[in-house]
């Protein structure tokens, strides 16, 4: 199967044999027409409607496919193209060289040079052919070799008609070689489509080839994007890139994908057992230094399991944590003694680089109600979906029923700023329905209910504009992103003096609190 397209101009004319005026065509159309439809009753013989071949048809299997009247020939690849200057020319190579009166104008045979890999005989005779027919055929399969040969030859229309196909059929098989083709031929939209789609896939299909596959630079992208599908919360990315780390430091792993977790926690314990240093800081672990430091550790350490899973595995090292220690610390205080109940003002770029990422699965059409597990600062949110029409995604600050009494928050209102996503995607993992707010800032009274996305009735129109009914876009996916305190440096806070400046690391090599310029004295030299 290939993608056609119409190219939507018409042919050039070649020689006289093909000329005719508009009224003689019509004309001509109109006599057959007549006696198609209206054959006389005195005729001998009933006359047998047949159809005609195309004047794109016969330009292409004359001109193209037998070459007559060629006037120039293009050998490449071993073979040669019998082919029609004035035809050429839509390309900006070839118009490029006869306007510009290149050396090669004048020959009769043009030897075309290929320094891209990519090309290969069969894209090439596409792509010449592509400029006689209104109708080009590619299949997915065929794209990468036609999109290099198109970016050869200048043939712009012909790359956007690859860049269609390619966003039409991005998939697991596919989608590393169509970022790289994008990225090498320019053509941006493909590139972020195909990073989209490493943002709603990588944690939804963890695998070994997928894993395996993605190099750090790609990695930290997709990590860090605001836009990354999380399932469940920030701690899985972390065991996600744990899984990561192995597969690039071990890749020749042949285990089962299943039991690759259990393999990296016994690597990683005993490097820290042998090595007694944070694997990050290590020779081996520097260069993926940046793909952790996209995490959000802030919202890792709101769990004492993950903090153990965490301190146990010594990969990232103490100086990062120790950091977000001091600031979550100080952040649960300024909760507690009602100095900071939430985001009075909020900035979009802070919000999307730093906010509390969570999500969560639903296999079937059903009510349900859930919460995200970890400390968030004396506000318990349910969060339900509700099965009947018209379907909705409510919040409710929860207050009365707790098992803690202390681990909830009084005060009579708490802020918060939310965004939250309802997506489906297919087997492909193209996204077949999205629904989203905007970022939205929202004071809940104790146990206040609200509802922050409905999504409609029993039926919904999928990304090409299809109404589909809503069971058939199981399972859904529900994301949300949540800002629960103020930012570190707040104006509401800077001025009042609440804010949590970040303190100083020590640097060993210097002996000194990172800018701070505090010269650490070493009690065990010698006078």
């Amino acid at each position: 199967m290939g993608n056609s397209f119409s190219r939507h101009h018409a042919a050039p004319v070649v020689n006289d044999r093909l000329r005719a005026t508009p009224l003689s065509l019509q004309t001509r159309k109109r006599h057959i027409d007549s006696v198609y439809d209206n054959p006389s009753k005195s005729s001998p013989d009933p006359v047998r409607k047949k159809r005609l071949k195309s004047t794109s048809e016969y330009i292409y299997d004359a001109l193209f496919v037998n070459g007559e009247n060629s006037d120039i020939t293009i050998r490449s690849l071993g073979k040669e193209w019998k082919l029609h200057k004035v035809y050429l020319r839509q390309a900006k190579y070839f118009r490029s060289l006869y306007d510009n009166k290149w050396k090669e104008s004048t020959m009769e045979t043009i030897d075309l040079q290929i320094p891209d890999s990519n090309i290969d005989v069969k894209s090439l005779d596409i792509t010449f052919g592509s400029l006689y027919s209104e109708i080009v055929m590619i299949p997915p399969s065929k794209v990468i070799p036609i999109l290099a040969a198109a970016s050869l030859i200048q043939l712009d229309g012909l790359m956007q008609q690859c860049a269609e196909v390619m966003k039409e059929t991005i998939c697991m098989e596919n989608v590393f070689g169509y970022l790289k083709a994008a990225s090498m031929y320019g053509l941006e939209d493909v590139c972020r489509q195909s990073i989209s789609w490493f943002e709603t896939n990588l944690m939804l299909r963890q695998s070994r080839e997928l894993l395996s596959e993605m190099h750090p630079e790609l990695l930290t992208d997709v990590v860090s994007s605001p836009n990354l599908v999380v399932i469940q919360i920030e701690m899985d990315i972390y065991t996600m890139l744990k899984k990561w780390l192995y597969l690039r430091i071990h890749p020749s792993y042949s285990g089962d994908f299943k039991s690759i977790l259990s393999t990296a926690d016994a690597y990683f314990h005993q490097e820290a057992e042998s090595t007694n240093t944070f694997f990050l800081e290590s020779e081996h672990g520097r260069p993926y230094s940046d793909v952790f430091k996209a995490l959000r550790l802030q919202h890792i350490i709101r769990d004492f399991v993950s903090c153990r899973e965490l301190e146990r595995d010594r990969i990232i090292p103490w100086s990062w944590m120790s950091q977000q220690y001091r600031q979550q610390w100080l952040t649960m205080l300024r909760v507690e003694q009602s100095i900071d109940s939430g985001p009075t003002e909020f900035n979009n770029d802070t919000f999307e680089s730093n906010s509390l990422r969570c999500g969560r699965m639903l296999l079937r059409d059903a009510d349900h109600c859930w919460r995200w597990n970890g400390y968030s600062f004396g506000l318990d949110l349910l969060i339900s979906y509700s099965s009947h029409a018209p379907r909705t995604i409510t919040f409710r600050r929860n207050v009365r029923s707790q098992r803690c009494s202390s681990s909830v928050s009084l005060s009579s209102s708490r802020s918060i700023v939310y965004r939250v996503t309802v997506a489906s995607v297919n087997d492909k993992g193209q996204t077949a329905l999205r629904k989203s707010t905007e970022n939205t800032p929202l004071n809940l009274q104790k146990e206040q209910e609200q509802i922050v996305l409905t999504l409609g009735g029993e039926s919904a129109p999928d990304q090409s504009g299809t109404l589909r009914p809503w069971k058939s876009y199981f399972p859904l996916i529900v994301t949300a992103t949540f800002q629960l305190v103020n930012d570190l440096e707040s104006p509401e806070l800077n001025s009042s003096g609440n804010s949590i400046k970040p303190f100083p690391c020590f640097d060993e090599e210097t002996r000194t609190l990172g800018g701070a310029g505090v010269v650490l004295e070493d009690s065990s030299a010698e006078d």
